[in-house]
């Protein structure tokens, strides 16, 4: 078996070695050491699932949700749907 198909192996600077030769990188050898840091995901304070982005008021600040509770709508859309609303509740 030619040396660069060796089980195990990698080439390092032109030389093949076996994957224990190799050292690890610096981020495995500090969660050998320390521990895993432990990860912390941001949480909606509405509806309390993790989550990529807050809805907030610009002006004010209050948080309406975030990207798993708050729906996003068209605002065509939404104001059409606004005015068919109006129209059945007053045409009946």
């Amino acid at each position: 078996m030619p040396e660069n198909q060796l089980t195990g192996a990698a080439v390092m600077n032109g030389t093949v070695k076996r994957m224990s030769q190799i050292p690890d990188a610096d981020y495995i050898r500090e969660a050998e050491m320390y521990g895993m840091p432990s990860a912390e995901y941001p949480e909606c304070p509405v509806c309390g699932k993790v989550c990529h982005t807050i809805f907030a008021d610009r002006d004010s600040g209050d948080v309406y949700g975030c990207d798993r509770c708050v729906k996003v709508l068209d605002a065509a859309d939404w104001l059409e749907n606004q005015k068919m609303e109006l129209e059945e509740m007053y045409h009946d």
